[in-house]
């Protein structure tokens, strides 16, 4: 958990790779709780980390990230959504074809792309 909240950006990216990989659940509330009252820096690779290791079952706490006035979570949080549904996840992303960052649309017309193919 150190790494993720490193200042040390490659740091922090061997941390949520090291996550992702090794998928240790007893994590998820850490993880979480630096998403939602960590340092700026550490929100972003801690909901990819605790994203990545959820279940989809649990996707209901992604789904409010999605409401975040951060761009930068809300596309994460879509990721996210995107590799735990796979093309269920279709019905979730259209709305977001609407995001009024453009940011979020164009990557969200790509994962559309992408599922559809």
């Amino acid at each position: 958990m150190e790494g993720i909240l490193s200042n040390n950006m490659n740091e922090r990216n061997k941390a949520i790779e090291k996550i992702i990989m090794e998928q240790p659940s007893e994590l998820k509330s850490e993880l979480l709780k630096i998403t939602l009252e960590g340092p700026t820096y550490a929100k972003l690779g801690a909901l990819k980390a605790y994203g990545n290791i959820i279940s989809k079952n649990e996707i209901g706490t992604i789904i409010e990230f999605t409401k975040n006035k951060d761009w930068h979570i809300r596309l994460e949080a879509l990721k996210c959504i995107v590799n735990l549904m796979g093309t269920d996840s279709l019905e979730i992303l259209r709305p977001f074809l609407e995001d009024k960052a453009h940011g979020v649309r164009s990557e969200v017309e790509l994962m559309i792309s992408k599922l559809q193919n």
